[in-house]
C-alpha cells in the first residue's frame, strides 16, 4: 500500500500591494522562501532588519544592490546577475535594490521569518555613485 500523499505541496501567497513589483511568499519547514519580481527600473529596499536573515540570488535579469552597514556606514555594491551569485544579508545591514536590465528582474530569497513585517527598519541607503561630496 502506498501513500500518494507524501509530498506537501507549499502554494505561494501573492502580494501586488505595491506597484513595480509582485512577492510571492510561502513557509516551508520553517523556511519563508518568497520570489521578487522587479519591472524594469523598479527599487526597493532602503530598510535593514534586526532579526530577519536572508540569503538571496537573481534567477533573470540584473539588480544593482547597494548595502550599507548602520552602525559603521560602510558600503558595499554589488551587481546581481542571473545565476551569478548568492549573497546572505546581514541583520542591521541596510539594502536598497534596483532591477537595471530592460526586462522583469526576479530575486529569489529565503529567509527565518517572513518579509514586509514588523522587523523592517527604515533606513535611507544612497548609492556610492549618487552621493556629491563637498569641499
Amino acid at each position: 500500500m502506498s501513500n500518494q500523499n507524501f509530498i506537501t505541496v507549499h502554494p505561494f501567497a501573492l502580494d501586488h500591494s505595491t506597484a513595480g513589483r509582485v512577492l510571492f511568499a510561502s513557509e516551508v519547514g520553517g523556511v519563508h522562501v518568497s520570489r521578487i519580481e522587479f519591472e524594469p527600473g523598479f527599487e526597493l529596499g532602503h530598510h535593514y532588519h534586526k532579526e530577519t536573515l536572508v540569503t538571496c540570488y537573481t534567477g533573470i535579469g540584473s539588480l544593482c544592490v547597494v548595502f550599507e552597514d548602520v552602525v559603521t556606514k560602510a558600503q558595499q555594491e554589488i551587481r546581481m546577475d542571473a545565476g551569478g551569485c548568492a549573497i546572505q544579508i546581514p541583520t542591521h545591514v541596510a539594502f536598497t535594490m534596483k532591477s537595471i536590465g530592460s526586462s522583469t528582474a526576479s530575486l529569489v530569497l529565503f529567509s527565518n521569518k517572513k518579509l514586509n513585517t514588523d522587523d523592517n527598519y527604515i533606513y535611507e541607503v544612497t548609492p556610492p555613485s549618487d552621493q556629491t561630496s563637498t569641499p
